[in-house]
């Protein structure tokens, strides 16, 4: 995503398509219960970054059927899910293939190549990352009140600033990375230092 900010090497990243084991896509889980929530989905996958060998979806057989049921929208499981496939697009979709052929296609990559700042995907949704409902809606709606969701023991690789009005902290750090840049906006670099 072009929200996504490198902090380090990428090398290290790509290495992990030498751990895929047959697999097809490389993700890192959802960092909020949305899908838990939504579409009833107990391990879903977040679609900022996504290692795909491309020549290895081609050639499977997997794939291909789990595209077609996608397409027509099949709904053979116990989840009604398939009906909405469209939801967040590609990692709804990758989160239902996971879930249909554990092991099989996505290759669970480190929490900390996907590092997602946001609890939430849109304004609307209050509070996607915590089991408590009861919570103001005054309060922030981002963050990280859930501490086994948003647990991540190592050092950030690539941050995703995934909800709207942290965007620009991708947009700052694009354009110039150094460290006076965030020294200068001292929210987000509170926010920068829970995660880096």
């Amino acid at each position: 995503d072009s929200d996504v900010v490198p902090l380090r090497d990428i090398r290290h990243l790509h290495a992990e398509f030498s751990r895929f084991c047959g697999r097809l896509i490389g993700l890192v889980r959802e960092q909020s219960l949305l899908y838990q929530r939504a579409l009833h989905l107990s391990r879903a996958y977040n679609g900022g970054v996504q290692l795909l060998d491309l020549d290895a979806m081609r050639r499977s057989r997997l794939y291909a059927h789990g595209l077609e049921r996608a397409a027509h929208a099949e709904d053979t499981s116990h989840r009604q899910g398939w009906q909405k496939a469209g939801f967040l697009g590609d990692q709804t979709l990758y989160s239902f293939l996971a879930a249909d052929t554990p092991g099989k296609i996505v290759h669970d990559l480190p929490c900390e190549w996907n590092r997602q700042l946001g609890s939430d995907f849109s304004q609307s949704n209050r509070h996607a990352d915590t089991p408590d409902l009861t919570l103001s809606p005054d309060a922030p709606r981002f963050g990280f009140t859930n501490g086994h969701v948003h647990s991540c023991p190592r050092r950030c690789g690539l941050l995703h600033a995934n909800y709207p009005s942290l965007k620009c902290i991708a947009r700052w750090m694009h354009a110039n990375p150094s460290c006076g840049t965030h020294e200068r906006r001292p929210m987000h670099n509170t926010l920068l230092r829970l995660v880096i």
